[in-house]
């Protein structure tokens, strides 16, 4: 059963499913001043899964995608709800399965050269939680560039507010990838912080919220970004 039969939705994942668009626009074509912020939420993905979110704009339209990495062990011991998620998320491409850590760092990185590094962006920022999983950030400083440690919990509150707002404007569009919309459904608010749904620490529990933190990431990097305007 679906423990929020009865209400209890953020205003974010209210509005969330009312933004879905087709595809996501080719932004490479609107010139060399795009940003492309890249948010992490690094885990081993033995439990819950590793994400990526990426997030650029287009004059006032935001626009997010998620890509996610989990161990087989991970799906095999997830609830049957989640499963179906899980894959829902494997048919669109959103999620890929691997054998352990190892193989889904390199697939990370893999991505991070293919996807997150596009030359054809105005520049790119990357980072996200830097305590998350042990060495990440240095592993990923000694293959790519910078990774902007951003801070989590209730630091993260004012990324939440801004992303519910442009939401229930019709103005952070996506594809309406599965996953990630589970992840968005699975944040609540209590007494000023984001939890999980079910009230577990990361990892336990079946409130799975990796694509949403690495997305409230992604957001806070490029409302930092020189090149904000809004």
């Amino acid at each position: 059963p679906d423990e929020r039969k009865g209400g209890g939705l953020t205003p974010l994942a209210e509005s969330w499913n009312n933004n879905v668009i087709d595809v996501l626009p080719a932004l490479e074509l609107s010139g060399g001043d795009s940003v492309l912020a890249v948010g992490y939420d690094p885990s081993s993905g033995l439990s819950d899964p590793f994400a990526i979110t990426l997030l650029t704009r287009s004059g006032e339209n935001y626009y997010i995608e998620s890509r996610q990495f989990l161990a087989k062990d991970g799906y095999d011991k997830a609830p049957e709800r989640i499963r179906m998620i899980y894959d829902a998320a494997i048919e669109c491409g959103e999620l890929s399965l691997h054998a352990d850590s190892v193989e889904i760092e390199a697939a990370v990185f893999l991505f991070t050269a293919e996807r997150a590094a596009m030359p054809y962006y105005g520049s790119v920022i990357r980072g996200g939680d830097a305590a998350g999983l042990a060495g990440f950030k240095e592993r990923f400083e000694a293959r790519f560039s910078d990774y902007e440690a951003v801070a989590q919990g209730w630091t993260l509150m004012a990324s939440f507010e801004r992303a519910a707002a442009l939401s229930s404007a019709g103005k952070l569009q996506h594809t309406g990838q599965p996953l990630l919309a589970e992840n968005i459904s699975n944040l609540t608010v209590k007494n000023g912080r984001l939890h999980k749904l079910d009230g577990n620490l990361s990892g336990v529990g079946w409130a799975k919220i990796d694509g949403a933190m690495a997305g409230l990431s992604s957001l806070a990097m490029l409302e930092a970004a020189p090149t904000w305007d809004a």
